[in-house]
C-alpha cells in the first residue's frame, strides 16, 4: 500500500470517528434536554410543540435533503482529478441554489402558518405559535448545507462535528430559557419559545461553519498542505501534500521532465508555520507574513507521484520575529531542509502600501 494511500485511509478513519464522537455527544444532550423540557412544558405543552414539527421536517427535507453527501461526493471527485476551480463552483453554486431554497420554503411555513390552522391541517390553534418560530431555522438548515459537504468534500470533519454539538447546545439552551420565559403568557407561547430553539441553533452552526471556511487561508490551486497529521499550537506540524502531474507549475517547469520548484518547497514549509503559528491563536487584525529563509538545501528533486512530509518546529522567537526549521521528507528520503523566518504585520499596513 503506498503512503498516500495509508494516509488517506488514517484520514477516513480520524473523520468517521470525529463524526461518530460528536454524534454521540449531540443524542446525549438531546436526550437530557427532552427530560428537561417535558418538566418545563407538561404532557400538552410539549404536544403543542412537536405539532409543527412535521411541517419542519418536510420542508427541510424538500429543500436540502441529499445535498450535503451530492456536494460532498462531487467535490471529491473534483479534487481527486485536481479540478479545484472546478470545486469551488460547485460549492458556489450550491450555495446560491440553497439560499434561494431556504428563503422560499422558510417564506412558505412563515406566511402559510395560518392556512394550515384555518384548513385543519394542524388541527389545534394553539400551535400557530410553534410553526412560525421553526420557519427562519427551516432557511439556516438549509443553507448550512452547502459548507458542511464543501468541507465534507475536503475530507476535513472537524467542522461538521463541531457545528452540530454547538448547534444542539445553544438549540436546548435556547429552548429551555424561552419556554420558561414565556410560560407565563400560557402554553402555546411557551411553546412557540421552545421552537426558536432550532432557528438559533441552526444560525449558531451556520456560524462556526462559516468561521471554518474564512481560516482557511490558502486555497487552491496554491494551497501547498493538504493533511496536518500533527498539530502542537505555536511549536511544531507534521503535514503532507501529494505532488500531482496535473498541478499547474508542471506544465512550464521543466516540460518532459517535471520537478517540483524549490520556491514552492519553500511555500510548504512556510503554510505549514502559518498554521502552527495561527492555532496558537493569533489576533484577527494581525498576519504573519514570510521574512527570511536561511540555509535551505535541495538535497534531491521532488517528483510527480512524491508524497511529501513537511516537518516544521519552532526554533525561536524574538518580540513579532518567529524562526522555524523546516525538513520534508519522501519516505525515509530527506529531501529539502532549512529555516524560515515569519514577522507579524498588521493588516491595515498592506492596505495602506
Amino acid at each position: 500500500m503506498s503512503a498516500d494511500s495509508k494516509a488517506s485511509n488514517s484520514k477516513f478513519l480520524k473523520g468517521t470517528l470525529i463524526l461518530t464522537a460528536s454524534s454521540i455527544v449531540v443524542k446525549v444532550i438531546g436526550s437530557l434536554n427532552w427530560i428537561i423540557l417535558s418538566r418545563v412544558l407538561g404532557g400538552e405543552g410539549i404536544g403543542l410543540y412537536q405539532m409543527g414539527f412535521p411541517i419542519y421536517l418536510m420542508a427541510i427535507t424538500v429543500s436540502s435533503a441529499g445535498v450535503p453527501v451530492a456536494i460532498s461526493i462531487i467535490t471529491s471527485e473534483k479534487l481527486a482529478n485536481k479540478d479545484y476551480r472546478g470545486a469551488k463552483r460547485v460549492f458556489n453554486v450550491s450555495l446560491r441554489v440553497l439560499l434561494l431554497t431556504g428563503l422560499l420554503f422558510s417564506s412558505s411555513l412563515f406566511f402559510g402558518a395560518d392556512w394550515l390552522v384555518n384548513n385543519h391541517i394542524i388541527r389545534d390553534s394553539r400551535a400557530y405559535y410553534s410553526i412560525i418560530a421553526l420557519a427562519p431555522a427551516v432557511f439556516f438548515v438549509t443553507f448550512l448545507a452547502s459548507f458542511r459537504g464543501y468541507l465534507q468534500g475536503w475530507q476535513i470533519m472537524t467542522p461538521t462535528a463541531v457545528s452540530e454539538i454547538v448547534e444542539q447546545l445553544t438549540r436546548v439552551i435556547t429552548m429551555l430559557v424561552f419556554a420558561d420565559l414565556f410560560m407565563p403568557y400560557g402554553l402555546a407561547f411557551a411553546a412557540g419559545g421552545a421552537s426558536m430553539g432550532a432557528g438559533v441553533g441552526a444560525f449558531c452552526a451556520l456560524l462556526v461553519l462559516m468561521w471554518f471556511y474564512r481560516r482557511l487561508k490558502q486555497r487552491p490551486p496554491f494551497q501547498m498542505i493538504e493533511r496536518v497529521t500533527e498539530l502542537t499550537p505555536g511549536e511544531a506540524a507534521v503535514g503532507l501534500k501529494t505532488v500531482s502531474v496535473n498541478d499547474p507549475w508542471f506544465a512550464g517547469h521543466f516540460p518532459g521532465e517535471p520537478i517540483l520548484p524549490g520556491v514552492l518547497i519553500i511555500e510548504s514549509c512556510a503554510q505549514l508555520c502559518s498554521l502552527t503559528v495561527e492555532a496558537d491563536g493569533t489576533s484577527a487584525d494581525t498576519l504573519y507574513v514570510l521574512l527570511k529563509v536561511d540555509q535551505f538545501k535541495f538535497l534531491r528533486p521532488i517528483l510527480p507521484g512524491d508524497v511529501m512530509t513537511v516537518s516544521v518546529s519552532k526554533k525561536s522567537k524574538a518580540g513579532p520575529l518567529l524562526t522555524f526549521e523546516a525538513t520534508v521528507h519522501v519516505g525515509d528520503t530527506l529531501c529539502s531542509k532549512g529555516c524560515v523566518s515569519f514577522t507579524a504585520m498588521p493588516k491595515q499596513n498592506l492596505e495602506e502600501s
